[in-house]
């Protein structure tokens, strides 16, 4: 056999040597579409596959061959099959854009030094352990009312609990952290700093927008306004049990 590139002629001859049952070897280049070898198949340059692949005996590599399972590029092996299945699935991403949402300010007792906390649920997540990459609140805009001044001040958060108490802490800041609006009529915006995991799997988490408006700024509970806010979050549900 001429040991060079092989020509459409050789490959015929290969193939049928091959096909007989007689050892071959090719110490240059081999390009071929099939190939059935039903002894021992001896490779020192490199072999291209287009198709199929098929060894009754064994496979001798000195070089590489294309198209076959990283374990056939040793000196001798037997048959393997590698199965690979990847999956390029995009990041769920949940934007809600907030126009005059209502928020009952109804936790604690203005007028005598403590903050007054509220909240109201604006998102309901599905059963499940969620890995929160990333959490944006932005152009925050609260609105006055008969009860709260432009000049006053006070807080707001994302959480996936309602504020509770007459502070905005713990559960109630977990997805956003209190972000200062003093005065209350300030535009701001705020935003998680370090992702995490929320175990929703024995309840589905919810998310809510709490508010704290300032000790003395009020003195009864009220319901203010969030005029307007954009509020992005970035995640994906890891499962359930």
């Amino acid at each position: 056999m001429k040991r060079t590139k092989m020509s459409v002629g050789i490959v015929v001859v290969l193939v049928s040597l091959l096909a007989s049952g007689v050892h071959a070897a090719w110490r240059e280049q081999l390009t071929v579409g099939e190939m059935t070898v039903e002894k021992t198949l001896n490779v020192t340059g490199a072999a291209t596959l287009a198709s199929n692949l098929t060894v009754a005996g064994s496979v001798a590599v000195s070089g590489t061959i294309d198209g076959v399972p990283g374990a056939a590029n040793s000196a001798t092996t037997g048959v393997s099959e590698v199965s690979l299945s990847v999956s390029y699935a995009q990041v769920p991403k949940f934007v809600m854009n907030v126009t005059d949402l209502s928020v009952p300010i109804i936790n604690g007792n203005g007028g005598t030094g403590t903050n007054w906390t509220g909240g109201v649920k604006i998102l309901d997540l599905a059963e499940g352990l969620w890995d929160i990459e990333s959490v944006l609140v932005s152009d925050v805009i609260l609105a006055t009312n008969l009860v709260i001044a432009a000049s006053e001040g006070g807080d707001w958060s994302l959480g996936t609990a309602i504020a509770a108490g007459d502070t905005l802490t713990g559960t109630a800041v977990d997805l956003c952290p209190a972000t200062s609006s003093d005065t209350w009529a300030t535009t701001n915006s705020g935003y998680l700093a370090t992702g995490a995991l929320f175990d929703g799997t024995a309840t589905a988490l919810d998310v809510f927008f709490n508010l704290s408006v300032d000790s003395g700024d009020i003195s009864a509970t009220t319901t203010a306004t969030v005029s307007s806010a954009t509020i992005t979050i970035v995640g994906k549900q890891c499962g359930d049990d």
